[in-house]
């Protein structure tokens, strides 16, 4: 049975009416957007009331789009120091959908990384080192699928690293080190395959290196000095043909170096000193004819320097002491 003509016009008057507020609620265009951003900016404190909010595309390594959405916030080599002590959670990062680059390394911040770290869905680049940063990595930041460098050097991070970091499936240079993190090195560091640089130094991390290691073959650098590892150096560790620079020292590695350490044709610098590795230099060593920095020091080794040695012209450095 068909509606009265009054009714269908009351239908349609109220379809009218429910898109216009919904449309109404959903800052996506490009105004709100920019008054979401301006919004987060003064809320947060950060910048002294001098600074002139509707000029911010012209602070100090702020960049903008054409719409006037900011892109890009760099405050390294800056030294820059807001108005109040401030805490990365002060500021709504859910204003900030364009952002793509987030380096906050010239600045003091303390407290955690908040969870909500994940609304900047288009982050390819998160430098927040050298802080008072604490507590935990959130998992959340697995959600920043884009990203390609991640640092978080030098804070006081503790806890282990979330298993889910095995999704920034674009992570290139991953930089953990100096902080507090414990645990295994995981498993899930294994589908990161395009890791250039991993640095997991000076933390407390435990257990052995495992064979996983070996997915990471487009690794130049490896650097997992001062940590409590133990265990064996895998054979695994040939596979790194594009390694350049390899830090092991101040562990607790034991057993024999291996002999496909030969592998590494392009290694530059190789530090195992101060482990618990032993048994006789391998001749290996001296097929790596790129090395100029050899570091065994205070470790276990017995036996005679190889004659082979010989072919190291490139030797610019190698200590043996305290063995």
């Amino acid at each position: 049975m068909a509606l009265p003509f009054s009714a269908s016009i009351l239908i349609v008057l109220v379809a009218l009416l429910g898109a216009t507020t919904t449309s109404s609620t959903m800052p996506t265009s490009s105004s709100s957007i920019v008054e979401e951003e301006e919004r987060a900016f003064l809320q947060s404190q950060w910048w002294s009331s001098g600074h002139n909010i509707s000029l911010r595309c012209k602070w100090y390594g702020i960049v903008c789009n054409d719409a006037g959405s900011i892109i890009k916030i760099s405050l390294s080599n800056y030294h820059y120091q807001p108005s109040s002590l401030p805490e990365l959670q002060d500021m709504n990062w859910t204003a900030f959908p364009n952002l793509v680059s987030l380096d906050l390394s010239g600045i003091y911040l303390q407290g955690a990384i908040p969870e909500n770290i994940d609304a900047l869905i288009k982050l390819t680049h998160l430098n927040i080192s050298n802080k008072n940063l604490t507590g935990k990595l959130p998992p959340t930041i697995a959600n920043l699928t884009q990203l390609v460098l991640l640092d978080v050097s030098f804070n006081d991070i503790n806890g282990q690293i979330p298993k889910e970091i095995g999704n920034l499936k674009c992570l290139v240079r991953p930089d953990l080190s100096s902080n507090a993190f414990d645990g295994f090195i995981l498993s899930s560091l294994g589908f990161l395959s395009n890791i250039i640089h991993m640095k997991l130094s000076y933390n407390y991390l435990t257990g052995e290196i495992r064979r996983d290691i070996r997915k990471l073959n487009s690794l130049v650098i490896l650097d997992i000095a001062y940590n409590c590892l133990s265990g064996p150096i895998p054979l695994e560790i040939g596979n790194l043909k594009n390694l350049t620079e390899r830090y092991f020292e101040r562990n607790s590695f034991t057993g024999a170096l291996p002999s496909t350490l030969a592998n590494l044709s392009q290694l530059t610098i190789l530090d195992i000193s101060l482990n618990r590795i032993s048994g006789g230099i391998p001749l290996e060593l001296s097929l790596i004819i790129s090395l100029t920095h050899l570091f065994l020091g205070f470790n276990q080794f017995t036996g005679e320097i190889p004659r082979t040695f010989c072919n190291l012209t490139q030797l610019q450095e190698f200590y043996l002491s305290g063995n």
